[in-house]
Formats: C-alpha cells, sequence, structure tokens
C-alpha cells in the first residue's frame, strides 16, 4: 500500500520511514481516501515527535479525518510553541464550528462553541493586523487580503447563526475597530463559558478553557510575528 502511494515521488529512495508516511498520508488525503489516510496516520502517530511541525501534520490529518477534539489537542500543542500563527488559529475556529455541527456534543455545546470559534477567527485577525513584518509586494498584500477576507466570511456565518448583528461587507474584513466589536460582542464576559464546560468531555474541557484563557489576553509582539507571512505565502 506504502509503495502504491510514494512511486511517484523520485526521492522515496531516500526518505525516512516517517517521510514516506507522510507521503502516504498526503496523497490519500488528496484522493480522499479515509481509510488509508488513517492508516497512515495510525503509523505516522507511532513515530512520536516534539515539534510543531509534527503537532501541525496531526492536527491536519485528523481533521480530515473529522476527530475535532483530537485536532484542538494538536493546535494546542503546536500554539504552546509557536503562539503567534493565524492560520492555526482559524483551523482552531474552523474545528469549533465542525464540532458544533456534529452529534458528538450536546446541542446546548452548540452556540458557546460557535462564540469561541468566532473569538479563534478574531484572533487570527489580530495576529495578522499586528504583524510588522509583512511585505509591501502586491502579491503579499493579496494574499494578506485573502486570508483576512476568508476569515471575515467565516466569521460573519458563525454570528449570523448566533443572531448577532453584523455588516457582511467584505469591506470591513480588515477594519480593526469592527474586528474588535464583534470580539466583544461574541465573547465578552464569557458568563456563557461555565456552564459549556460542564457538558464536555475531560479531553475538550481541557481545550476549551486553553483557548478561552488566551481570548481574554492580547496577542504580543515578538519573533514569532514573523511566522504569519509564512503562512500566508503558503496560501
Amino acid at each position: 500500500m506504502v509503495k502504491a502511494y510514494v512511486a511517484r515521488y523520485e526521492n522515496a529512495r531516500v526518505a525516512s520511514i516517517r517521510e514516506i508516511i507522510d507521503i502516504g498520508a498526503r496523497s490519500a488525503i488528496r484522493v480522499e481516501d479515509l481509510e488509508s489516510t488513517r492508516y497512515f496516520y495510525e503509523w505516522y502517530e507511532q513515530c512520536g515527535g516534539m515539534n510543531p511541525g509534527y503537532n501541525s501534520f496531526r492536527a491536519h490529518v485528523l481533521a480530515k479525518l473529522s476527530r475535532w477534539e483530537e485536532a484542538l489537542e494538536q493546535h494546542i500543542m503546536y500554539l504552546e510553541q509557536r503562539h503567534q500563527d493565524a492560520e492555526v488559529w482559524e483551523n482552531i475556529g474552523l474545528a469549533l464550528v465542525s464540532l458544533s455541527q456534529t452529534h458528538e456534543v450536546d446541542t446546548k455545546l452548540h452556540e458557546p462553541l460557535l462564540r469561541l470559534a468566532v473569538g479563534s477567527y478574531c484572533r487570527a485577525f489580530s495576529i495578522i493586523h499586528g504583524c510588522k513584518n509583512w511585505k509591501q509586494t502586491d502579491a503579499a498584500v493579496r494574499r494578506k487580503r485573502i486570508q483576512t477576507t476568508r476569515l471575515w466570511q467565516n466569521s460573519v456565518c458563525a454570528a449570523q447563526y448566533l443572531s448577532i448583528p453584523v455588516d457582511s461587507s467584505n469591506k470591513n474584513a480588515e477594519d480593526e475597530p469592527t474586528w474588535q466589536k464583534l470580539q466583544a460582542e461574541v465573547t465578552g464576559g464569557q458568563s456563557w463559558l461555565p456552564d459549556m464546560l460542564n457538558m464536555c468531555s475531560t479531553s475538550l474541557h481541557k481545550s476549551l478553557v486553553w483557548i478561552a484563557s488566551q481570548l481574554t489576553d492580547n496577542p504580543s509582539e515578538g519573533n514569532d510575528a514573523d511566522e504569519e507571512e509564512k503562512n500566508v505565502a503558503e496560501l
């Protein structure tokens, strides 16, 4: 099975076992072969790892397998090492929205999960907006606009479900006051958080507590700020 997926990669002969498994998993994802994706993931997990790339890849595969709680855990492990990554915060928002749409959680959790999702999108925007290392080339500006617009559209969808009035126009995608207002309306006070946590599994409880705690802090500037330009360059 492994050979079937990696034969078209010329460097497969010199790849490590983990690289072969990585290639196999990505190929399986590309052709939407969930059974093989699950197979390669189990082998990849056994390889172990202690770096952001390992956590990022696991989160990516787990999301493809709709294992949202586990994906959240891996996103958090990544962010504990690289704090300023807008793309990962966006992925956390997507995972929370997807989790709210499953039958795995109590229906009473749907609204608070969406609130945390919008808060995560807002956090992603604040990282992008606060990054001082953006290049001013047309390509970089366009990529930044693509990501902020996507974040805004995702936020609007969740906010509308929560019956929060919001101007859906994409002209708001790069307007910081609009984002700040939305975040205040969605996550302000977090009075809904204790009730939500009482309805969670142990693993989800831990993840949601961590996410909520991060949304009360402003992202600090630092060496991680240049991570955002890397992420947008990969769009």
